[in-house]
């Protein structure tokens, strides 16, 4: 891309005020994500930061830059966005704190700046004005609707659900947005803690995790079936008035205590941090976390990869377990336990970056599109070609001994999973009615393509590159149209059913979208889940087999039998084996075979068993 050079003029042109002062938090030290990182390649395999931009050498190289007439667009609008930013801030004043919504606020507008600094640096023919126009009118049109809806809900739902402003904290999610630039934001407030509001029609959250009126909340209240299970919920507050069903505000699930490294390089300049917990612990988190695989294989809930499915806790409780917080895919006619992003295949081919990862990689998806590499006479900036380094993760759960994911907790793991289904056998149609009941109220997401099909064209969008001429990359009008505006394509229905729709951003409206080509041939809602139909015993077996296969190479043994739990395993390969469960409470053994695609079942009685 470009060079931009240490050495700068005696006398660049002055900056305008809010550029100025964005040079001025670089010079201070921080501006840390207000441009891009200094990049480094790392003998792991992947790209990491060396640095952030901080101190007098790099804030004369920002001014000088920004002074550039290629920046000039840039520029113009920051200055736009920063005097916006002023006025609202005087006048919400009363609901978040002033020095929150200013330009130079690395945490709220670090990524828009930077992206915008990137389009305009990249080599390319055309003027980027149509993607600043993009990333900025939509970030200041997420801001002000948040805002609005904040103000209204800080008198009624959210002071019901105790949060007291102003708002003392902002963050807004860096990737990713749907809906003419809408993201995650994250608002902790001076009483009440943190929630994340939620800009989007899809009701997962709502339907399946709240802790009042959920199909979690009520699984949770059932007696058990054949062991004790716990499913995560969390607070949920619908939006309000006739805007109900555009927005939530949702509990923040908070790092856990049991934190800590659980790798390093051998150079010592990478580490990784995640949830680390004694082998007691980790034995009963990798069991609920098996109720809940159970549960989102149940109830068709998907694309819960990294970020999706967080390890955390909720405030003020120190235990920490699984939650889906991005729960917008369900009643999805999943087939095999892959399809939920909970677990990958045997080979860990395709994104392994699922809820539960089995290994403690230094890659993790995302990170910046382009970065500067040190030259001896400034910095250049350059597109990042390999895998982002992350510092830690919220979906990796290690033990104390070393030991990742819950290969070495096979038993409890699937101890949960057949506890839970148990409990979906034994009152299969009170459940039946719960999932109608939320059907009938919900909205789910529909993946036309996976998200990571749009990255390399959102990609390319922003850096100017020509698209490739390819028929197997061929975008539907709306996925064009939704692209244009930089934005991942959604696409949602009723989850009762019915046609499928996008959302005009300037309106808010619900369009009804026209024949989608990518579209999968699946897609919820799932007849079958809606009939109750997978609430038998012998539909759990895929799930068991899949999740064995996924942890067979980490497996300790091949052959044990955990006694306490009362699980026999027995597998050969990732596609032969057997798992048995006592049974108890039904005085019976349920066992579990499998070679290949074929599953069996057996029921025997467990005084008889052996």
């Amino acid at each position: 891309m470009r060079t931009f050079p240490w050495s700068t003029p005696d006398r660049s042109p002055p900056l305008p005020d809010h550029a100025r002062r964005l040079v001025e938090a670089v010079r201070a030290g921080r501006g840390g994500g207000l441009f891009p990182p200094v990049l480094r390649l790392c003998p792991e395999g992947v790209e990491a930061d060396a640095r952030e931009l901080a101190g007098p050498r790099d804030a004369g190289l920002i001014a000088a830059a920004l002074a550039r007439p290629r920046l000039a667009p840039l520029v113009a609008r920051i200055e736009r966005l920063g005097a916006w930013c002023e006025a609202t801030a005087a006048r919400c004043a009363g609901v978040v704190a002033p020095r929150l919504l200013a330009v130079d606020n690395p945490r709220l507008f670090g990524a828009l700046i930077r992206a915008g600094f990137v389009a305009c640096a990249a080599p390319r023919g055309a003027s980027p004005d149509a993607e600043l126009d993009a990333m900025f009118d939509g970030a200041q049109r997420t801001l002000a609707r948040f805002l609005r809806r904040l103000t209204r809900d800080l008198g009624g739902a959210l002071a019901a659900a105790g949060v007291r402003g102003p708002v003392r904290d902002l963050w807004i999610a860096p990737d990713e947005s749907h809906n003419g630039g809408e993201r995650v934001i994250r608002a902790a407030f001076r009483t009440g803690g943190a929630w994340a509001y939620k800009p989007r029609p899809a009701t997962g959250e709502r339907m399946l995790l709240a802790d009042t009126g959920s199909l979690f909340a009520a699984l949770n209240a059932l007696p058990s079936a054949s062991g004790e299970t716990r499913l995560p919920t969390l607070r949920v507050v619908p939006g309000a008035g006739r805007e109900r069903g555009a927005y939530s505000w949702q509990e923040w699930i908070e790092r856990p205590r049991q934190w800590g490294t659980i790798r390093t390089s051998a150079r010592g300049d990478l580490a990784l941090a995640a949830c680390r917990l004694p082998p007691h612990d980790a034995a009963r988190f990798w069991q609920r976390a098996g109720a809940l695989t159970a549960a989102c294989f149940a109830f068709g809930a998907s694309d819960l990869h990294t970020d999706n499915l967080v390890v955390g806790r909720r405030r003020a409780v120190r235990e920490p377990l699984a939650y889906p917080v991005d729960l917008e895919v369900w009643l999805f006619p999943v087939e095999r336990l892959i399809e939920t992003g909970l677990v990958n295949d045997e080979r860990d081919r395709g994104n392994h970056h699922v809820g539960f990862e089995r290994a403690a990689r230094w890659c993790t998806v995302g990170g910046p599109v382009a970065g500067f590499a040190e030259r001896p006479d400034g910095l250049r900036l350059r597109r990042r070609t390999g895998a982002w380094a992350r510092r830690e993760t919220a979906s990796v759960v290690a033990d104390t001994r070393g030991r990742v994911g819950f290969a070495a907790y096979a038993g409890a793991y699937l101890r949960g999973m057949f506890d839970l289904w148990t409990k979906l056998v034994c009152a299969r149609d009170r459940v039946t009615a719960l999932v109608r009941r939320a059907a009938q109220d919900g909205v789910v997401r529909v993946l036309v393509r996976p998200t990571s099909a749009y990255a390399g064209e959102l990609d390319r969008r922003v850096l100017g590159a020509p698209r490739p001429r390819s028929p197997r990359a061929r975008l539907s009008r709306e996925e064009r149209t939704q692209l244009g505006r930089l934005d991942v394509p959604y696409f949602f229905r009723r989850a009762a059913g019915g046609p499928l729709r996008w959302i005009d951003p300037a309106t808010g409206a619900h369009r009804r979208a026209g024949h989608q080509p990518a579209a999968e041939q699946r897609q919820p809602p799932s007849a079958a889940i809606l009939a109750g139909e997978r609430f038998a015993l012998l539909e759990l077996g895929v799930a068991l087999r899949d999740a064995i296969a996924y942890v067979f190479a980490d497996l300790p043994r091949r052959r044990w039998h955990d006694r306490r739990r009362g699980v026999r395993i027995a597998v050969d390969a990732p596609g032969r084996g057997s798992i048995a469960f006592d049974w108890r409470q039904a005085d019976r053994r349920v066992t579990y075979a499998w070679r290949g695609a074929t599953i069996t079942l057996e029921v025997a009685a467990l005084g008889g068993a052996r």
